[in-house]
């Protein structure tokens, strides 16, 4: 930083904020609708019980788990990190108005 100050437009950041928590809740909408057909995948086995089938259940159901979690929890995080920005904004313009209001009671010295 080059200076002390800081810029905050509090409308453009708390909307910012709201629209990237709606964009969370959007990506758990999704995920909602598509982790059914990777679950059924993988409760229906559809590519077999042999030997192939096996090999193929090995290395598809532990990544294909690992994805939904992976999912669940960027969707969650962007969902959070969206409501902390609006938190921010509201705190920082709290402090900002409670500070402007103290120094305006302050009076010059005798």
């Amino acid at each position: 930083m080059t200076s002390d100050e800081i810029n905050l437009d509090p409308g453009r950041a708390a909307s910012a904020g709201h629209l990237l928590s709606d964009s969370g809740s959007a990506f758990s909408r999704v995920l909602e609708t598509a982790a059914a057909p990777i679950e059924e995948a993988a409760n229906g086995k559809p590519w077999g019980t042999d030997a192939l089938g096996t090999a193929f259940a090995t290395d598809y159901l532990e990544p294909a788990a690992q994805l939904l979690e992976v999912w669940k929890t960027a969707a969650d995080r962007t969902t959070q990190l969206g409501q902390d920005i609006v938190t921010a904004v509201d705190a920082t313009v709290y402090t900002d108005v409670t500070a402007a209001h103290r120094l305006s009671t302050i009076s010059e010295p005798a």
